[in-house]
Formats: C-alpha cells, sequence, structure tokens
C-alpha cells in the first residue's frame, strides 16, 4: 500500500481543476489513514494480506480506473454552475415516474379525506367542491363512505342533481344500506303518511333490512317508522318478530297495543318491562326513562292511576336529587317534565275535585321545569275542556286558585274557557297572570294553538266550537298567538312565524306573503331563512314562479352566509 498523496495521478490532478484536486484531497484522506496503519504491520504480515486484498479487488479495477479517469477529465466549476438545472430536471423526472407508476386513491388520498372530515365537521361547501374532484375517477366509483359523504354534502348545499345521481348509484349498484335508511327518513320528512312517500319509504327500509348483517335496530327503525305513520298494526308485527327484545322494544310494542285498542296486551308487557328492570336493578336508581315509559303506558290503560302517580312521583323525586347535582342536564330535565305532565293528566282524568285540582300543581311543574313538550298543547287542550265528565270545571279552577294549587296554569285554564267565549279582555287578564306566574305558560298557548290547527274539525276540540262566533276554529286561535306576541315581544318573531305556518297549512297563501314580506327583512339570522323558505312556497302555490325563484335565490344566498359564519367560528 501506498501514500496517495504521492501518487502519480495525484500530482497530476494538482495541475488541473482546482475544485477537483479540493475533492481528491478529501476523498483520498481514508487511504491515507489506511496507509499510515499499514506500516505499523510486519511485512511478511502485510504482504499476505496486502496479496490477498489485491486478488479480491481485481473485480472492481476497472471500474476504480474508470472512476478516476472520468474525475480526471470532469469541468467541475460548469457542473456546480449546472447544479441547479440538474436536480430540477431530476425533480421533474421522479414526478414523471411517481405519476405514472401510482394509482388515483394515492394521488387524490388527500381529496378524499378532505371529503369525510369536512362532511363530518359540518363543512358541506368544501365537501362537495373536494368530492367534484372524484366523482369521475374510477377508483372511487365504489367508494361508499366517500360517495355517502358527497351526497349529504350534495343535499345540504342543495346541489340536488348530483345528490340525486349518488342516492341512484348508492341504491342501486352499491346497495348501501345507510343511504337506504337516510334516503327513507328524508322521504318520510319531506310527505305525508297517506302518499306514496311511505311507501317508497317502506321499500328503501325493507332493502336495508334485507342486506343487514344485524338486522334488529333496522327493524325496530321501520317500527317507529310505521308508528309515527300511524300504521300500528304493520309496527306491532315487526316488532313480534324480535327474539327477547330489550326494556325500550317492548315499550315500544306496548304502546303500539294500546294503538291498537289492546291495552291487556300492553299492560302485560309493561308489566313484565318493570320485573325484569326491577330484578336487573333492586335500588330502582337506573333504568329511570325505562320507569317513567312503562308508567306513561299503564296510566294509557287506565289501570292503577294511585299506584302509577305514587310511582312516578318517587321517579321524579330522584330526578329532582340529580338535577340539583346537574342543573343544566338537558335529559334530566326532559324525562323530569315528562314524570310531572303524565302525573298531572292522570290526576286531571279522576271523579275526585281534590286529583283535578292537584293535576294543575304537576302541569305546573313540568312547566316549570325548561323546555315545554309539544304534547303539552294536547294535554291541557283536553284538561280544560270545561266538561265535568272530561275535564276540570271553571269552580275547580277558582278553587284551585283559592288554593294556590297551581295558580299559572288556573289562570292558564280561565284564560282559555274566556276565549272560548269570546270574552277577549278577560282571556288575556288570565293569561297575563298565567304569564307572571309562570312564563313558559305563554309557550302553552302557543302549543294550545298549534294543536287546535292539527285537530281542526276533529271531535277532540268539539267543546270549543261551541260559540257563536262563526270563523272557523283555527282562525280563532291565532287571536292566541297575537295575545302571546303582545304579552312577550321577545317572541314576537317567533309567533309570527308559527301564524305563517299555519296560514301555509290551510293554504292561505296571500296572508302568507303579506306577513313574511312585510318581516323578512328585519328578521334575526335564526328566522330569516325559515321566512324566506315560506316566500318560495307561497308564490309557488300561488303561481307567481318569478317571485318564488326571485326568494330561491336570496334562500339559497342567505344558506350560504350561514355555512361561512358557521365555518368560520369553527376555525376560531
Amino acid at each position: 500500500m501506498k501514500n496517495p498523496y504521492k501518487s502519480r495521478s495525484f500530482r497530476a490532478r494538482r495541475n488541473s481543476s482546482k475544485l477537483g484536486y479540493v475533492l481528491a484531497s478529501v476523498l483520498a484522506f481514508p487511504i491515507y489513514i489506511g496507509w499510515q496503519l499499514s506500516r505499523l504491520v510486519p511485512r511478511w504480515l502485510s504482504g499476505c494480506f496486502g496479496g490477498g486484498f489485491a486478488l479480491l479487488t481485481t473485480p472492481f479495477r476497472p471500474i476504480l480506473f474508470f472512476v478516476k479517469r472520468w474525475t480526471l477529465t470532469r469541468s467541475w466549476v460548469q457542473l456546480l454552475l449546472a447544479s441547479p438545472l440538474l436536480l430540477a430536471m431530476i425533480w421533474i423526472a421522479s414526478i414523471i415516474f411517481l405519476t405514472n407508476n401510482r394509482g388515483d386513491e394515492e394521488i387524490f388520498a388527500d381529496y378524499q379525506s378532505g371529503v369525510l372530515s369536512s362532511a363530518g365537521a359540518g363543512d358541506y361547501d368544501r365537501a362537495d367542491f373536494l368530492a367534484g374532484k372524484l366523482l369521475h375517477k374510477a377508483a372511487f366509483a365504489r367508494d361508499e363512505r366517500m360517495l355517502f359523504a358527497a351526497m349529504l354534502a350534495a343535499h345540504e348545499t342543495e346541489n340536488m342533481p348530483r345528490r340525486d345521481m349518488l342516492i341512484k348509484r348508492l341504491t342501486g349498484e352499491l346497495q348501501h344500506i345507510e343511504t337506504h335508511l337516510w334516503y327513507a327518513r328524508q322521504l318520510l320528512a319531506t310527505g305525508d303518511s297517506e302518499d306514496d312517500h311511505f311507501l317508497e319509504a317502506l321499500q328503501h327500509v325493507l332493502t336495508a333490512l334485507k342486506l343487514s348483517d344485524d338486522p334488529a335496530p333496522i327493524r325496530i327503525e321501520l317500527a317507529k317508522m310505521c308508528y309515527k305513520s300511524k300504521r300500528s298494526e304493520m309496527a306491532a308485527n315487526l316488532l313480534e318478530e324480535s327474539t327477547d327484545p330489550d326494556p325500550k322494544t317492548s315499550i315500544l310494542l306496548a304502546k303500539l297495543c294500546i294503538a291498537n285498542e289492546l291495552p291487556q296486551k300492553a299492560y302485560e308487557m309493561v308489566t313484565r318491562v318493570l320485573e325484569r328492570i326491577d330484578v336487573e336493578n333492586p335500588q330502582k336508581d337506573r333504568y329511570l326513562a325505562e320507569r317513567i315509559d312503562v308508567f306513561t303506558v299503564l296510566a294509557e290503560t287506565q289501570r292503577q292511576p294511585v299506584g302509577v302517580v305514587e310511582s312516578l312521583l318517587e321517579v321524579a323525586a330522584q330526578l329532582e336529587s340529580k338535577a340539583i347535582l346537574a342543573p343544566d342536564d338537558e335529559l334530566i330535565k326532559s324525562q323530569l317534565t315528562q314524570a310531572y305532565m303524565v302525573v298531572g293528566n292522570v290526576l286531571s282524568q279522576q271523579v275526585d275535585e281534590e286529583s283535578r285540582r292537584k293535576s294543575l300543581v304537576y302541569f305546573q311543574k313540568s312547566v316549570a321545569v325548561g323546555r315545554v313538550p309539544h304534547v303539552m298543547g294536547a294535554l291541557v287542550l283536553e284538561a280544560s275542556n270545561l266538561d265535568a265528565h272530561a275535564g276540570l270545571t271553571q269552580q275547580q279552577m277558582r278553587d284551585a286558585l283559592v288554593r294556590g294549587e297551581g295558580p299559572a296554569m288556573a289562570h292558564l285554564f280561565l284564560g282559555l274557557d274566556a276565549w272560548k267565549k269570546n270574552l277577549m279582555p278577560e282571556a288575556e287578564l288570565h293569561i297575563r297572570l298565567a304569564h307572571a306566574l309562570e312564563p313558559n305558560s305563554l309557550t302553552v298557548v302557543e302549543y294550545v294553538v298549534m294543536h287546535i290547527v292539527q285537530l281542526a274539525d276533529d271531535d277532540t276540540a268539539r267543546p270549543f266550537r261551541m260559540s257563536l262566533d262563526t270563523q272557523p276554529l283555527w282562525r280563532r286561535s291565532l287571536r292566541l298567538l297575537d295575545m302571546v306576541s303582545k304579552l312577550d315581544q321577545e317572541k314576537y318573531e317567533g309567533v309570527l312565524y308559527t301564524k305563517c305556518v299555519i296560514l301555509a297549512k290551510m293554504q292561505h297563501w296571500n296572508e302568507v306573503v303579506g306577513l313574511a314580506e312585510s318581516f323578512v327583512s328585519e328578521a334575526s339570522d335564526d328566522y330569516r331563512l325559515r321566512f324566506l323558505n315560506l316566500l318560495v312556497r307561497a308564490y309557488g302555490e300561488s303561481g307567481d314562479l318569478a317571485k318564488a325563484a326571485e326568494y330561491r335565490n336570496q334562500s339559497k344566498a342567505e344558506m350560504s352566509r350561514i355555512r361561512a359564519d358557521r365555518s368560520n367560528t369553527e376555525r376560531e
């Protein structure tokens, strides 16, 4: 082994390129270290190793010679100046290579994840934009998750051609279960239960039922759909196919039995459910929601009213204790409201005066908890029928006022009585006092009006039609809404919208236009879009398609603005 710095090739390099000489000096340093170490080894031993090393490196000598000659003949300064261009060419070549050798799934993976994450976060505009770049790619033609998210985004952004195309693909070619169920819910939300929408929705749910590996939850959803569509017998048949149903399913089946006029069967079912949950939880501190539902069904079977009331009051006491620890828990509030409401309803149906008076106490407690359920309107309307056999009498209401038993509800019932007799000043006085004692009383009045409109010519509202006033009942009920907005100005906007909805239900489109158009420019963000959609429908039903299109464009612009504001808020 020789000193590399003394070699003839190294000396020749000194007279050529300076950059090459520096590079060769650096590369030769390890060889120089090896040469120094070899001097420490005895000559006879180094000769053996040297001969062996020379033999082993024989195949590589031509390559080494070529590298040496190549480096000696390069113009390193020019190569240094050209290096940016060489790197750019290498970068472009690598991109072309990767593009030609990667599939669309890898190239557009970021778009796919963007569609899913944006749809999950509620940014449907961005999800719809990104989906547009993927839908024509064959690699994503069967990606059910991405297509479902794209369909939801198209629905929310009102891109109906794309939405309908995706629904057709997902429910036809791909047979996606979630899409079948989602589309069924949409059909039921946009149509009446008696028209073809129900049959089409039913077909989609049945298809999902056949495709699913776990049909039990879908069967329960189908039963609920039938129950809401007033097809109780069909719903009951579906649930009876369930093996070992859980308490919620059994309670739903019991409700269906009530609807099918089978109170004895409903009673037996909920009794078994009660026994089951008592065995699983003897302390009775769990299954509170199920217990409330059980006692609600028992109340509807009109059996053991005293036991139902006592049991519900025990549940209510437990919920009151929980509410102290979690005052903002909406689930506890909802359950407590239902418990007190059912107690009030059971007591109002008893024949003794004391029970009927006490019903006002529990109706008021139910209203005072917080959010008033819509069904409260129906219960109050039924309990205030002013018939000694069907509801509270006027004397019982006045006695309740004297005794201080539910005074807010007593004033509310007396106000409805005065309204029925067309004594509007007296009605306003009582409802004003009810509002002063319990602010949520006005919400009950709104729900009473909505229930009257829903019933329209039903026998349930017959006692209220016994009046010399020749106006339809629903028209007269609008006076109550005017009274609500007068007593609480903060409710004006919501009451006006409810009024427009009622007029739309009765197809008085000119009145809808008159009310909504005069207020839409002043409406808050919460209601402006609703008023615009009402105007679109009103003008469309009236045949003024130009005006309907104008308000439809305003509605789309308002929806885009709301989504943009929501996205900005989430980013902040």
